[in-house]
């Protein structure tokens, strides 16, 4: 039923509308005290925490008991907003649905946020901003009234109506930026907000942890450092490993690091069109000496769709016209990304999730974050709390791969030696093998969708004493 006493969605929607309204200027007094003041004290406490030990992902068995005893079945709100996020998102439903039957309780009834995978998962979508991708392609200005629509609908989902009970649990997977003004929503209706893959504000900008603490009611960490820092911060945290090794787990071992099948390069240079241009003509630059090194050298440019075919046919056009000397097999594979990764021996990618990809193949790789024209090179130096910002050197705690954030043409040349250095067999590729192998076994386990489901569900049993029938 719905609840009394809460606000109208549509004035909760506005609200929030001046709420991020303000956040565009509210971040400059934050930003001068991190940069002036407190600065050296944050840097020292994550470098800490990337030293420390690991923190590995544990099956924990909460009581859930007084959930069984409810007469309506649970409301869970499940929100995504990007293609990432979704895959760990219907993962996660899933194992919600799992983990409420193993224990006795009345399927849950999740609805949300999401796409076609979500939907695929038994979850009621209400909206799909993975699709619509507003608020990632267009200006703050467009993306205003998708984002108002939003948090309208998932209001209105909070507080409930005469023939639907209000929401028990919100669960944001991932993109801060949208879910964390979403949580403030929540908690305005009493909702309780669990948000799955903890934002990295250990890696810049953390001091948005406060306001984070205000309004996520738990926190549930990727990496295994990250509990540290979230404990420190004084937000309930709990660890449930990385939820991509759900989906490796599924994929069969990949062939031996050193295996004569392993002779390609692949070129990640991400997924959008804007990361493309930005990227893929650098690297193709990056990659010549070895080409005119090893013109028998393979190389793949991966994608997960074709919907970029053209203008990454166009990079490759143009490359051939300005070096026609190079002949060298250069092939773009689509769709089938372990596959691809199966038959390489390195890569020259950008920072993202697809490191791990790499580390599950245990392949070298050069990496790279570059802002042509942007502010991001200027600053990072400055903002960086780590040091570093490849997911595989953070969780090993020090530098395994070489990592470059720049715009422009930067350290091309020295990229491109460091792919030949990676390329060649020797001493420094065989410790770096052996690095990559102790990395993933800080990364933990398979089983994160699992872990959460049940961390979310024991977290509500905490919380819902009075709704025992």
């Amino acid at each position: 039923m719905k609840s009394a006493g809460t606000p109208n969605p549509k004035w909760a929607a506005r609200r929030e509308l001046g709420h991020a309204l303000f956040d565009l200027f509210r971040w400059i007094p934050s930003l001068l005290w991190y940069l002036f003041v407190s600065r050296k004290r944050h840097e020292r406490e994550v470098r800490g925490d990337l030293a420390a030990q690991p923190m590995q992902p544990v099956d924990h068995v909460p009581d859930l008991t007084n959930l069984a005893n409810l007469k309506q079945p649970l409301r869970i709100f499940l929100s995504c907003a990007e293609a990432s996020g979704e895959i760990h998102s219907a993962n996660l439903a899933r194992a919600i649905y799992k983990v409420a039957e193993e224990n006795g309780l009345a399927r849950p009834r999740i609805a949300g946020f999401g796409g076609h995978a979500l939907k695929e998962a038994g979850v009621e979508v209400l909206a799909d901003p993975v699709a619509d991708a507003t608020l990632h392609a267009k200006g703050i200005a467009q993306a205003l009234p998708f984002y108002v629509g939003l948090i309208q609908i998932a209001a209105e989902a909070f507080q409930g109506s005469d023939s639907t009970d209000p929401v028990d649990l919100f669960v944001p997977v991932d993109s801060p930026a949208l879910h964390v003004p979403m949580a403030r929503v929540a908690s305005r209706y009493g909702v309780p907000s669990v948000h799955h893959i903890a934002p990295q504000f250990w890696g810049w900008a953390p001091w948005r942890v406060g306001r984070y603490r205000k309004y996520i009611s738990h926190a549930l960490t990727i990496l295994p450092f990250e509990p540290h820092w979230y404990a420190r911060h004084r937000v309930p945290v709990t660890h449930v490993g990385h939820p991509l090794l759900d989906e490796l787990v599924k994929l069969e071992p990949p062939p031996a690091p050193e295996a004569e099948s392993r002779k390609d390069w692949v070129l990640l240079p991400g997924s959008r069109c804007g990361e493309i241009a930005d990227n893929l003509p650098w690297m193709l630059r990056a990659i010549e000496p070895l080409c005119e090194a090893q013109p028998k050298q393979r190389l793949s440019i991966a994608q997960s769709g074709d919907m970029h075919r053209e203008a990454i046919e166009q990079h490759l056009m143009d490359f051939r016209a300005r070096c026609p000397h190079i002949t060298n097999t250069i092939e773009l594979t689509i769709g089938d990304l372990h596959g691809t990764l199966s038959t390489c021996r390195g890569s020259l990618a950008v920072s993202g999730t697809v490191l791990t990809d790499l580390l599950f193949h245990r392949i070298p790789a050069v990496v790279i974050y570059r802002d042509p024209g942007g502010w991001k090179k200027h600053v990072a130096h400055k903002l960086l709390t780590t040091g570093m910002f490849a997911s595989t050197n953070l969780v090993a705690g020090k530098f395994i791969l070489n990592e470059y954030c720049f715009g422009d043409d930067g350290p091309l040349e020295q990229v491109s030696l460091d792919i030949q250095r990676v390329n060649k067999d020797g001493v420094e590729r065989s410790r770096c093998m052996e690095e990559l192998e102790r990395v993933s076994q800080r990364l933990g386990s398979p089983g994160s969708s699992r872990r959460a489901a049940t961390a979310l569900l024991g977290v509500l049993a905490s919380r819902l004493p009075s709704k025992n029938g």
